[in-house]
């Protein structure tokens, strides 16, 4: 099976251009200085439109592989994204309860500084 991906790549760069224009020039001059027949001009307008086929077909081949390629990314570049506000929304949860613990201890704080709580010797406080 041919190699389409070569081949796009190929065609598409500065050698491709200048072997097909030695070409087709140096069978032009050909036919000017009537080296050659009329016949072989018609057989190579032939061949180039059978090549110009072949090469659309190739980058239509190409051209589905990015596609797919690219939807691929697309999929994942989405899961990422989801991915990420998940984590922001535990990070949010997290803040929030540290949030609330900070709160909790200031109240705690104040509660021990009126006398309100008592120290059980065991960590444990209890109202008095």
């Amino acid at each position: 099976m041919i190699n389409t991906t070569k081949l796009v790549k190929w065609v598409g760069n500065p050698p491709s251009l200048i072997v097909h224009t030695i070409i087709l020039g140096s069978l032009l001059l050909l036919r000017y200085f009537e080296i050659i027949s009329a016949g072989v001009l018609a057989t190579l307008t032939t061949a180039i439109a059978l090549e110009a086929i072949f090469l659309v077909i190739f980058l239509q081949i190409e051209a589905n592989k990015n596609s797919k390629s690219i939807a691929q990314m697309q999929k994942k570049i989405a899961e990422i994204q989801s991915e990420e506000t998940e984590t922001h929304k535990l990070m949010v949860n997290i803040l929030h309860i540290a949030h609330q613990i900070k709160s909790i201890q200031q109240d705690l704080d104040t509660l021990r500084r009126g006398k309100a709580l008592k120290n059980l010797g065991n960590g444990h406080r209890i109202h008095a």
